[in-house]
């Protein structure tokens, strides 16, 4: 389970399994993940679940959090279905990750253009994460349900 805390916001995610358990091999039906997650910021607590990431994109999640601290690396990680987003945001006072929640994984409570615009926004200050164990969760999600197809070719 990745878990995220810091000041008055906290983000859990994990993956309970595939989409579809008993899909053909080879495409995309065989490689989406059912993800949950709990948030919570200072207007209220949620929970989500959606088939919103596949093997794919939670391997390259796992990579993006070993490179968020150093430098050169790609500021955004986003995905196909636009649930989850990670940005690395500079600051004078310090880096923050920002994990933009919308459409599913939203709060009951957002606007229209929260939902489907921007997200809501949940924001971590460095100092409080710990990157290497971040990405050390992710990898150990990726070994619970790994890719089902050969390679990532054709797949964002």
């Amino acid at each position: 389970m990745l878990n995220l805390g810091a000041n008055d916001a906290s983000l859990s995610i994990e993956v309970r399994g595939y989409q579809f358990p008993d899909a053909a091999m080879g495409g995309w039906d065989s490689e989406w993940l059912q993800v949950h997650g709990s948030a919570e910021c200072p207007q209220g607590r949620w929970r989500f679940s959606d088939p919103c990431l596949t093997t794919f994109e939670l391997a390259h999640l796992a990579t993006w959090l070993r490179g968020v601290p150093t430098r050169g690396h790609v500021r955004e990680m986003e995905f196909v279905e636009p649930c989850l987003r990670f940005e690395h945001v500079e600051r004078s006072d310090g880096d923050v990750l920002i994990v933009r929640l919308s459409q599913e994984a939203s709060p009951p409570w957002a606007t229209e253009s929260q939902r489907y615009g921007d997200g809501v926004a949940l924001e971590f200050p460095f100092s409080a994460l710990d990157f290497e164990t971040m990405a050390s969760a992710v990898s150990e999600m990726c070994g619970k349900y790994p890719q089902r197809t050969r390679g990532d070719a054709g797949f964002k």
